[in-house]
Parts: C-alpha cells; structure tokens; sequence
C-alpha cells in the first residue's frame, strides 16, 4: 500500500521506478548536505517535524523530498545480545573461518566458562594448523580493544602499540601471546564495520600480518559515544580519534583496503538488493580463498558458515556453541 505525506494527498510514482523494477534510487543529500556516510544523524531531529532529502534515480534525475520525523520516538530496542550470532569459527578445508560479529562483552552471549578474550583464543587454537585464515569482520561495528587486542596478540608476530585521542593521546600495546596463528591471513571488511572493527583490520594491516579486501567501512574511527535528546533522537560521534604518527585518519572514509570489492548502487540497479549484496559477498569470499591459495570449490561451504552467522539454527552448530 503506497502512502504519501502530506495526509490525502496522492502518491506520485517515479517515472523511473514505474520503468524499471530494479530503479535504486541513491540519496545525495539529507538537509542540503553531503552525506559523507553519517545519513542517520543528518536525519535526526524532533518528533513531528520535517527534513529534506535528495534522490538520484538511474536515469541522472535528481529530486527533492519532504520527509515527516514520527508523532513520537520509535527507536528500536537495544539488542542485548547477538547470542550464537556473533562468533562462527571452523575449517573449510585447509583453510580456517572466523566470523566476528562484535568487539563488545556487553552484545555478545558469553559461554559460563569465560571472557569474550577466551573464547576468541579457543576458537583461533582449534584453527592453528589452518594454512590460512579468514577473519570475516564484516557487521562488527565494534567494542572494547581490551577485547579485540589480546586477539589481536595471538596474530602478530612482534609487539604493536598505537595511541588514540586529542591531547597527546594514550598510548595502548599489543604483544604477542599463544596460541600464535602463523598463516596467512585475510579480513573481510563492509559498510557495517566500524570503530574497534575498522581498527582490528587496520592494525593486521598495517603490521603485515593480512591482506584486507571488501567494501568501504563506516569510518568511525575509535571510542564511538552516542548522546541522546529528550524526544529520542541519537547522535553518534567519535569522541576518541586514533593519533598514531604518521597514520592518516579514517573519521568518515574508512580504512585503506587491498582489494575494493564494494557493494554498488549500480549492482542494486541491475539485480535487485539482496541479489546485489549475495553476489559481491560471494566475489569477497572468492577472493579471499584466491590470495590464500585455496581451491574455488571451498566456496560454497564457505559462503555456508558465512551465512550461518546471520542465520544459526536452533541446533547446536558446527562451532559447538562459541
């Protein structure tokens, strides 16, 4: 059912969309602004008022829109957890999978028999013997670095230190620990990882420990904090940039990647979004096998336990319960 606002008036239909299914339209501006990925917070504001957005359809035309906020704030709920969700790990071959969903305690369902860090080391100790690995941080939007940097110490081979904030900063050091993993590594990044996930796969990176390929990240940069008005509206913002010398920042333009293996608008045009989303995910696991040295018929397990993070079933998985 189509509804148009003001109340009673009529909708009126693209003619692009009336043309083709398939016609994504790509938003250029919220509030006569670029978006430089922060849409949700140019979009914010009080209940019951308006704000101006401009589409871009396939055919080049570009219009504006009014747009009415909710009578009253319809915020979704806090997830409290991601339970079976946020970590998969097993072996497709000789190659090892870990799916990492979140750096943060507070989101992730932890097993009775230990800290998030824990469970992260038995994952990668069970991978050890792995020729590769493949890090998937694709949706980690984040957490704690006292828990992505001791996993972080299992994979490098010397000691790493960084510093992060405004005033000189404060300086953090990973050193490597056991269960060292020696292969080859590759991370799997997207527009979903952000912060403490951008961070992980910058910091393997740079230290020459993995090659990163995917899609361009959030650019959250570090220590994200989210405020809060009275009428329910949210501005997110990082309170805490990285400092390191000689390192550029990435605050709104994500990390450099290896391989850019983006998810376009053009692809949502062409296919439709969740085909669109299917196929470039499926070209990111591709190439991750490729630069491991891994045959292309692993794909389709692969892409399975991909999957079954974003879909567990009721049974216990093939990760037994991590």
């Amino acid at each position: 059912m189509a509804l148009a606002w003001p109340d009673g008036q009529e909708p009126t239909i693209p003619k692009a969309l009336r043309s083709d299914p398939y016609a994504y339209p790509e938003i250029t501006r919220v509030q006569g602004e670029s978006l430089l990925g922060v849409v949700e917070i140019l979009a914010a504001g009080p209940i019951e008022t308006t704000f101006t957005i401009r589409l871009r359809w396939p055919d080049g035309t570009e219009v504006d829109h009014e747009l009415r906020r909710p009578k009253q704030a319809n915020l979704p709920p806090t997830p409290k957890h991601f339970g079976k969700k946020w970590l998969v790990a097993d072996q497709v071959g000789a190659i090892g999978y870990m799916r990492i969903k979140s750096f943060d305690p507070e989101k992730a369902t932890l097993a009775p028999h230990g800290k998030m860090t824990t469970i992260l080391r038995a994952a990668l100790k069970k991978l050890k013997k792995t020729e590769g690995l493949i890090i998937d941080l694709q949706g980690n939007g984040g957490g704690l670095v006292a828990a992505s940097d001791p996993f972080l110490g299992n994979l490098l081979k010397r000691r790493q230190s960084y510093r992060w904030g405004n005033s000189g900063g404060k300086t953090r050091v990973i050193r490597p620990r056991k269960p060292r993993y020696a292969g080859d590594i590759v991370v799997i990044v997207d527009a979903g990882s952000a912060s403490g996930g951008e961070w992980a796969a910058r910091i393997l990176r740079d230290a020459g420990r993995a090659t990163v390929i995917g899609g361009r990240t959030a650019g959250a940069e570090a220590a994200v904090h989210t405020s809060t008005a009275a009428d329910g509206s949210k501005v997110t913002f990082s309170a805490w940039p990285m400092a390191e010398p000689g390192v550029t920042p990435f605050q709104e333009k994500g990390i450099e990647l290896d391989y850019a293996l983006p998810l376009t608008v053009a692809n949502v045009r062409e296919v439709g979004y969740e085909n669109a989303l299917e196929r470039v995910r499926r070209a990111r696991f591709g190439r991750a096998l490729e630069l491991l040295g891994a045959p292309e018929s692993d794909l389709e397990e692969l892409y399975r336990l991909a999957e079954e993070a974003d879909h567990p079933v009721e049974k216990e998985t093939r990760s037994e319960g991590l």
